[in-house]
C-alpha cells in the first residue's frame, strides 16, 4: 500500500482571521478638534473661547453672539461651514481609501496603526486645504480692522494648526 502525505499549506488564512478579529473591535479615527490635544487651548483672539469652541462658531454660525472690538461691535458670526463641506466633498473618496485600507490591513500589507494614520492623515490635510482655499463669508469691516485680514478662518493660523486627529484601534474600549 503506497504512503499518503498530506501537507496542510497556510496561504494567509490564519493572518487574515487575526486581521478579522481585531477589525471585530470596530477601530475608528476622530479628526477636528480634539479634546486634550490642541482643541481645548485658549483661542489667542476670542474672549476666553478655547479653539474648538471658535471652530463650532464659524462652523455653524451665531446669530446671538455680540462682541466688542477697538473697532466697533460685531454682532453676529455667519456659518463657514468647514468641517461638514470636507466630509460632503470627500466622502467618496474617502470611503474608497478606507475599503483599499481594509484591503491592505486584511491581507497583512500595513499594520491596523498605520492605516489609522494613514486615514488620519488624510482627512486632516482634507480639512485644513478647505479651510485655506474655501470661499467663504467675508469677514465684516470692523472684523478686517480688527484682525488685519480679509480672509475668514485664518488670523493666527491657530485653528487651522489646531486640526488633529486620535486613532482608537481597539475601539470603543479606548
Amino acid at each position: 500500500m503506497a504512503k499518503v502525505i498530506t501537507k496542510d499549506i497556510d496561504f494567509g488564512y490564519k493572518k487574515i482571521n487575526k486581521n478579522i478579529k481585531k477589525i471585530r473591535k470596530k477601530p475608528y479615527v476622530k479628526v477636528g478638534f480634539i479634546e486634550g490635544k490642541k482643541g481645548n487651548k485658549l483661542h489667542k483672539n476670542s474672549n476666553g473661547l478655547n479653539v474648538a469652541e471658535v471652530a463650532a462658531l464659524n462652523e455653524f454660525g451665531s446669530m446671538t453672539n455680540i462682541y466688542s472690538t477697538e473697532y466697533g461691535t460685531v454682532i453676529g458670526i455667519p456659518s463657514r461651514p468647514f468641517m461638514r463641506s470636507t466630509f460632503d466633498e470627500n466622502f467618496n473618496k474617502w470611503h474608497k481609501a478606507y475599503n483599499d485600507f481594509a484591503l491592505y490591513f486584511l491581507l497583512g500589507d500595513v499594520s491596523l496603526n498605520k492605516q489609522l494614520l494613514m486615514i488620519g492623515e488624510m482627512l486632516k490635510k482634507d480639512i485644513k486645504h478647505k479651510i485655506m482655499n474655501h470661499n467663504f463669508a467675508s469677514n465684516s469691516p470692523i472684523t478686517i480692522k480688527a484682525k488685519g485680514s480679509s480672509h475668514p478662518l485664518i488670523d493666527t493660523k491657530q485653528m487651522l494648526n489646531s486640526v488633529q486627529y486620535k486613532s482608537y484601534p481597539g475601539g470603543n474600549k479606548e
